[in-house]
């Protein structure tokens, strides 16, 4: 029986009357490790209203695709979801394809794709040596073979004349293939590095490709599960999922980094003034998107042929899903003009003359600053369920294990952080890379109230990742895995011992908190009680807010002192520490 035959088909019933509780969903980034969640999502529509949806990468295409069919069946349209799986399935034939490489770009990764062929085995190394050397060092032997009878020489020496031959030519032809082939294409791609966007992809259908490319496909799978056509004039933005008030609105959040500024942001706010060049974004998306930005944005007065990003509200989601997913080196950086506004400011702290510039602004992947971002919707107790899923590796033999899908729905399981083995330089640097990005949603992630909401699904080294080239059936395996995590959650998720454990980890972060602002609430407010009379900035703040601000604060520890005390370092409260603070919304 094929993975595609175990799958299970859905009609648009199956997401007419769903039956329990609305819900979140947080997906994280893999690249082609994306096709585990199209039946995750699925799973769990047949039994949940999707309410906030967020993601990373490939986890953002994720979330805008469930997004469109929540849209759709928000409207009266459950079919939006049958559509959804209509273009998933998809995928396993499609995936090679859409990772279509700048035309520019073309010879380089062609000479980079047959030299990485290389580790395939004996047979594609005796390949590659044939068709660059074979017929030339053969040619080379037999003029070597005739120079040798010509001077009489003897059997002996001949034969090494003849292998003599035969290798520096095989030499000499495969140096001069490789300076040709790859030396010079990536020494090019190098020096235009910039003009081409730091990337291999654009992201849409390159000259001469059989099929589309990664970002018209996208688009086109948008507005076919959205409004169940492919060619809808209008793209579909955060602005729809919004709705006008009279329905539930759908909130979809991703997060992209600045590459420029060293910060991620969660789009569709941007939260920084910021215009884009048509002409270079032209290069990376569909001509009706394009269309619309054209039609809608407004021009930028400070920058010369630049238009205003857009609003919330108006910003297509193909475009937040863009910058959310622009892999480094594979995909083409997505590029906006802002105006740095910290410049003067550092200039005059200088001593030089203060101007602003506008400057270019790279936006990559997500995944470098919030590969895995489950704070996106929380509250500190919860009013639905936010099911978040993390792709792991398997560091295990794959025949040693019986399932990929692991839910630690039990109080102590999930506690720890796995150990993993570097025996090797690229190890090495991926957990360097993955211990700067990672170590807060790891953290995060193991404790009490949050692990039972993620599901941890283990892929082997062949599985998703940069694997661009999977075969379909693996695919589809994958897609196997995402459907056993929706059904985990839609049957072993229990909401009311989650949001027990939220308030019990929540209590004792919060008593810990009041206890420190306790200490130094006496001197604190001492001082502050002569200062809130002639404070030197925010002056706009009432002199009764001010007072009031030191009241609320006073009675709000007044009742804490009043309260019973429980001891919360005791063995029976969750022994993971966490901390309630203040930190930055991006």
């Amino acid at each position: 029986m094929s993975e595609q035959a175990k799958l299970p088909r859905y009609t648009a019933a199956d997401f007419a009357k769903p039956d329990l509780v609305d819900c979140d969903m947080i997906m994280k980034g893999g690249i082609t490790s994306g096709v585990v969640y199209p039946y995750a999502v699925l799973e769990i529509a047949t039994r949940h209203r999707l309410r906030s949806l967020g993601g990373t990468s490939a986890g953002a295409i994720a979330a805008a695709f469930a997004a469109a069919a929540e849209y759709a069946r928000r409207g009266g349209d459950p079919g939006g979801y049958v559509r959804l799986q209509e273009r998933c399935d998809q995928l396993p034939e499609l995936l090679p394809d859409l990772f279509q490489p700048n035309a520019a770009l073309a010879p380089a990764v062609a000479a980079v794709r047959e030299v990485a062929g290389l580790g395939q085995g004996r047979s594609a190394i005796a390949s590659f040596l044939w068709r660059h050397a074979g017929p030339g060092a053969l040619l080379a032997g037999a003029v070597a073979a005739g120079a040798a009878w010509l001077l009489h020489a003897g059997a002996a020496t001949m034969i090494l004349a003849v292998l003599l031959a035969m290798l520096l030519a095989a030499v000499w032809l495969l140096v001069r293939h490789l300076r040709a082939n790859l030396a010079a294409p990536l020494r090019q791609a190098m020096d235009d590095a910039e003009e081409l966007g730091f990337g291999l992809c654009p992201g849409p259908t390159q000259p001469g490709a059989a099929h589309p490319g990664l970002t018209d496909w996208l688009h086109d799978s948008m507005q076919y599960i959205a409004f169940g056509q492919a060619d809808h004039a209008r793209p579909l933005t955060f602005g729809d999922l919004s709705g006008d008030g009279t329905l539930p609105s759908i909130e979809l959040r991703m997060v992209t980094t600045n590459l420029s500024m060293r910060r991620p942001h969660t789009l569709p706010r941007l939260g920084i003034a910021a215009g884009f060049d048509p002409a270079r974004w032209a290069r990376l998306f569909p001509a009706p998107v394009m269309t619309y930005l054209q039609a809608t944005c407004k021009a930028w007065k400070v920058a010369s042929g630049k238009l205003l990003f857009p609003a919330e509200a108006d910003l297509p989601v193909i475009v937040a899903v863009r910058m959310s997913l622009s892999f480094p080196v594979l995909f083409t950086t997505v590029e906006l003009h802002m105006e740095d506004y910290e410049l003067p400011g550092v200039l005059k702290s200088l001593g030089a003359k203060a101007y602003r510039r506008v400057r270019k602004v790279h936006f990559s992947d997500g995944g470098l600053t919030s590969n895995f971002p489950v704070h996106l919707f929380d509250q500190p107790l919860p009013s639905r369920p936010t099911f978040a899923f993390s792709l792991d590796d398997l560091d295990w033999d794959p025949a040693e294990v019986k399932r990929r899908v692991a839910l630690p729905d039990q109080a102590g399981q999930g506690t720890g952080v796995r150990i993993k083995k570097i025996e090797d330089l690229t190890t090495f640097g991926w957990q360097v890379l993955a211990s700067a990005k990672d170590w807060q949603d790891q953290l995060t992630s193991q404790l009490a109230g949050q692990r039972e909401r993620v599901v941890h699904i283990y892929l082997d080294p062949k599985e998703g990742g940069l694997n661009l080239t999977m075969p379909a059936r693996r695919s589809r395996g994958l897609m196997r895995y995402g459907l056993e995590a929706g059904q985990a959650f839609n049957t072993r998720f229990n909401f009311d011992e989650h949001r027990w454990r939220r308030m019990i980890v929540l209590y004792k972060a919060m008593g810990q908190q009041l206890d420190a602002l306790d200490k130094n609430w006496v001197a604190f407010s001492a001082w502050y009680d002569d200062y809130r009379t002639h404070v030197g900035s925010y002056k706009a703040i009432s002199a009764t807010d001010r007072r009031n601000m030191a009241a609320n604060l006073d009675a709000i520890l007044a009742a804490w002192r009043k309260g019973e005390r429980i001891n919360t370092a005791a063995r029976t409260f969750p022994r993971t520490p966490a901390r309630v603070r203040v930190t930055p919304e991006y």
